[in-house]
């Protein structure tokens, strides 16, 4: 069938935001407060929603803002082999 593509399979998980610059702790913060996988959930997220959370606060909110500009720009800040060293926490 033209035009049907598999929706899970086109979203991209919220730990692909490591590559742009978030780090593990707000990555992992998001999943267990918000229950979110995928960058998509994240226009549900609030301000003040995200400064409530643990590890919250304004430097959260900014890092997941710059991550997510830098992700709608395609301009990772790290490669994959950087991610799986953890070098951005």
């Amino acid at each position: 069938m033209i035009g049907v593509t598999n929706e899970k399979a086109d979203r991209q998980s919220i730990a692909e935001l490591q590559r742009y610059g978030l780090s593990l702790r707000i990555i992992n913060a998001l999943e267990v407060n918000f229950t979110y996988i995928y960058i998509d959930e994240l226009q549900e997220l609030t301000e003040p929603m995200l400064l409530g959370m643990p590890l919250g606060g304004p430097v959260a909110v900014k890092s997941i803002r710059r991550a997510l500009l830098r992700w709608l720009a395609k301009e990772p800040v790290m490669t994959g082999k950087e991610c799986a060293r953890g070098s951005n926490d």
